[in-house]
């Protein structure tokens, strides 16, 4: 019995911490609906961390301003005190930027001047603040995004174990401001999600987890009478391409379900190839929606975004801008990659160094969800049909 309950005890923490996990990722995408989710999300993470402050900032650097997507725990006066005296200045935030992006940090990773610096002596400090774990999910330059935990000084650090909670989260968080930035793009973030597809530009349907059509917007209306890759039967949407089917398929099922989409944090996106194959193929973006069955559906929806290249863009760099949001140095180094570049010649080529060519290619890949050159390549070549 005494062992018994011990595993009861030792096991309740694990699986308080899984459900909690899966709240956050649940929050995430509520986000895409309603950015003011993120308060909520930053409280709900500031409580399961035991911090005593926590913030979800975008800082850009060319405005002047940091905007707080979720905040609690900080004196507003000294968040004020920040945008005026320390943007760009935060040594937490400049040490993060030499970590491959979605990464939490720990204290053990600040500057080791970090105490002797004016952002910590007239900023955190007076907050009676110490101890910090977090992770940039932005750096373009221009812009930092930016996710921290803080806990006082008379408390314990931050422990490996919360980094790792923390890093099942972050890809979610990504793709989330991501794709927000994406509909910010095309006017439709702020549009209620029940009334997102059709304010979309762009071919977009509502799906249940067995593909069947709840909704398309006009775009994609036009673009399923007209298209010969894909169909609704049925009902139900088809592709010609049996591999892509199959994909979403997939892609629809871990959507549905937000503890496996916890655990399969990459993009939910699939490459339909044209049966000409000189034509790029088309992008299929399966994002998870979390506002219920307002549509009268029986379970969980899933929001399908078609963006076809071949329809409105013909550089070819601007078609990867297009697809996954890369900005255009980005985009030059994956078409240079894909068609057989080194990371040296394009670097030699732009000059630049090659320090900045890798800090460009780990920006693409953490937009494209790879972690490799040749898995980079693949996903291009893909998507433009380039042998």
């Amino acid at each position: 019995m005494r062992t018994l309950l011990s595993l009861t005890e030792t096991t309740r923490p694990i699986l308080m911490n899984e459900t909690r996990i899966l709240d956050l990722v649940d929050l995430c995408y509520q986000a895409l609906d309603c950015a003011d989710t993120w308060q909520h999300f930053v409280a709900e993470a500031c409580d399961m961390f035991q911090a005593d402050a926590c913030d979800f900032t975008v800082e850009d650097y060319n405005s002047g301003v940091a905007t707080a997507l979720g905040s609690v725990g900080f004196d507003p006066g000294f968040r004020v005190d920040y945008d005026i005296d320390f943007l760009g200045e935060n040594g937490w935030i400049e040490q993060l930027k030499n970590l491959p992006l979605g990464r939490a940090f720990e204290n053990q990773m600040e500057p080791e001047d970090f105490e002797n610096s004016a952002y910590y002596n007239e900023w955190v400090r007076p907050q009676g603040f110490r101890h910090a774990i977090g992770a940039l999910l932005d750096n373009s330059g221009a812009r930092a995004i930016h996710f921290g935990l803080l806990r006082l000084r008379d408390r314990d650090m931050f422990e490996r174990d919360d980094a790792r909670l923390i890093d099942r989260v972050l890809p979610h968080m990504r793709r989330v401001v991501d794709l927000r930035g994406r509909l910010a793009r095309i006017g439709a973030a702020e549009a209620a999600m029940q009334h997102l597809v059709e304010s979309l530009q762009m071919p977009a349907l509502l799906l249940d987890e067995d593909a069947r059509l709840v909704e398309a917007n006009t775009a994609a209306q036009e673009f399923l009478r007209a298209e010969e890759e894909m169909r609704v039967r049925r009902g139900v949407l088809r592709f010609r391409d049996r591999e892509a089917e199959l994909a979403l398929g997939h892609a629809l099922a871990t959507a549905a379900h937000i503890e496996l989409l916890a655990e399969s944090p990459q993009r939910c996106e699939i490459v339909l190839r044209r049966r000409d194959l000189a034509s790029p193929a088309m992008i299929i973006d399966v994002i998870p929606l979390r506002f219920g069955s307002s549509h009268g559906a029986q379970g969980p929806l899933s929001l399908v975004i078609i963006t076809d290249p071949a329809a409105s863009v013909d550089d070819t760099s601007a078609v990867l801008s297009q697809i996954w949001g890369l900005t255009p140095t980005e985009a030059k180094l994956s078409l240079a990659l894909a068609n057989g570049e080194s990371l040296a010649a394009f670097s030699a080529r732009l000059n630049m160094s090659i320090g900045t060519a890798r800090w460009h290619l780990k920006n693409a890949e953490g937009k494209l969800g790879v972690s490799s050159i040749a898995a980079l390549t693949a996903m291009v070549q893909g998507a433009l049909r380039r042998p």
